[in-house]
C-alpha cells in the first residue's frame, strides 16, 4: 500500500507530487516545473589569439602566426555555467635591450625576448571550460599562434606557427618550436628555450651570440618556443581541441607568419575569419613587426549570439 502526497512548493515555483510506501521510503516523484530539464543548444564559435612580430635595428623581420578556429554545439540544461577564456594577442619586439618579452596574460602564450636580434611573445589559446580552467574541464580551445623571430638569413622567409587544428604548425626558420599536438605539448628549438605544456606556450630561448627565440603559442596543448643557438627560431603554434560532448565540430590551423631579412612581414591569418559570427578587427591575426591580436569567442543560444573580445576570462550561464 502506498501514499500520494502532492502540491506546490512556493519558494522553488514548481509542483510536485510523490509516492511513497509504508516504511515512508520514497518510490518515485514528479516535478512539473518549465524550465527543470529544459536542454538549450550552445554553439561556441572560438579563434585563437595571434603571436607577436619583430623588428630588429637591422630592419630584419619576423612575424607572427595567426590563432586557429575551433567550433561546436553542445546541449545543456537551463543555469548551466561555463568559464570563457580570450586569449591575449602576443606583444611584439623592438629595440636592442636584453630582457624577457613577457606574453599576454590569459591563453597561454610564451615568452620572447628582446636582444640584438628580436623574438616575439606567442599568442594565447581562447576556449571554454566547464568550471574552473584546468586541463581537464576543456569543451573547446583554438591554439594561439607562435610569435615571430627576426633571422639574419637574409631573404629566408617565415615567421611564427599558425595555432590550432589537432597539431599547431611548427615555426619555420632558425631553430623552429615543434606545434602542440592532442597528448602533449610541442618540443622547443633547443638551448635554454622550452617545450609546451597543458595549456601554455613555451618560451623561446636566447645566447649569449645576441640570437633570441619566438615564444610558443598556448593551446590545449601548447607550442615549443624557438631556440637561439646558431640564428633566432620562430616560435610554434599550440593545439586546438574540441570535446567529445560536442557535435558539428571544426578544429582548423591559423596562417604562418611571413617575412625575412629586410623584406616586409605579413602575420598570419586567423583561420575562418569570414565566418559570419567573426568579430572584424583583424581578431586573431599575427602581428607584423606590432603585435598580434587577441582572439574572441562568440556564444549563440537560441539565435542569440553573444560575443566577447576582450582579452580576459569571463562567466557565461545559459539562461531560460
Amino acid at each position: 500500500m502506498a501514499r500520494i502526497i502532492g502540491g506546490v512548493d512556493p519558494a522553488k515555483n514548481h509542483s510536485f507530487s510523490s509516492v511513497w510506501n509504508l516504511n515512508s521510503d520514497v518510490v518515485s516523484q514528479n516535478f512539473n516545473d518549465g524550465t527543470w530539464g529544459l536542454l538549450k543548444d550552445v554553439v561556441f564559435k572560438v579563434w585563437g589569439a595571434g603571436g607577436g612580430g619583430s623588428e630588429d635595428d637591422a630592419g630584419r623581420k619576423g612575424a607572427g602566426g595567426g590563432g586557429g578556429f575551433a567550433s561546436g554545439t553542445i546541449s545543456v540544461g537551463v543555469g548551466t555555467e561555463f568559464l570563457l577564456t580570450v586569449g591575449s594577442g602576443g606583444p611584439s619586439t623592438t629595440g636592442s635591450n636584453d630582457q624577457p618579452i613577457s606574453a599576454g596574460a590569459y591563453g597561454g602564450g610564451g615568452d620572447g625576448y628582446r636582444i640584438e636580434q628580436q623574438a616575439a611573445a606567442g599568442g594565447g589559446f581562447s576556449g571554454v571550460f566547464s568550471g574552473s580552467r584546468i586541463h581537464a574541464n576543456a569543451i573547446i580551445i583554438a591554439g594561439g599562434g607562435g610569435g615571430g623571430a627576426t633571422y639574419t638569413g637574409g631573404s629566408t622567409t617565415g615567421g611564427g606557427g599558425g595555432g590550432g587544428g589537432t597539431t599547431g604548425r611548427n615555426g619555420l626558420r632558425g631553430n623552429p618550436g615543434i606545434g602542440g599536438s592532442q597528448s602533449a605539448g610541442g618540443a622547443s628549438g633547443g638551448g635554454n628555450a622550452t617545450s609546451g605544456s597543458a595549456l601554455q606556450g613555451g618560451n623561446g630561448g636566447f645566447s649569449v651570440g645576441n640570437r633570441a627565440g619566438g615564444g610558443g603559442g598556448g593551446g590545449y596543448f601548447g607550442g615549443g618556443g624557438g631556440g637561439a643557438q646558431s640564428n633566432g627560431g620562430d616560435g610554434a603554434g599550440g593545439s586546438g581541441y574540441v570535446s567529445p560532448e560536442l557535435s558539428s565540430t571544426t578544429n582548423t590551423q591559423g596562417s604562418d607568419g611571413s617575412g625575412g631579412g629586410s623584406s616586409s612581414a605579413t602575420g598570419g591569418a586567423v583561420a575562418n575569419s569570414g565566418d559570419a559570427n567573426y568579430p572584424g578587427s583583424l581578431a586573431g591575426y599575427g602581428g607584423a613587426s606590432n603585435n598580434g591580436k587577441n582572439g574572441a569567442i562568440t556564444v549563440t543560444v537560441d539565435g542569440v549570439t553573444t560575443t566577447f573580445t576582450a582579452a580576459g576570462e569571463f562567466s557565461y550561464v545559459v539562461g531560460a
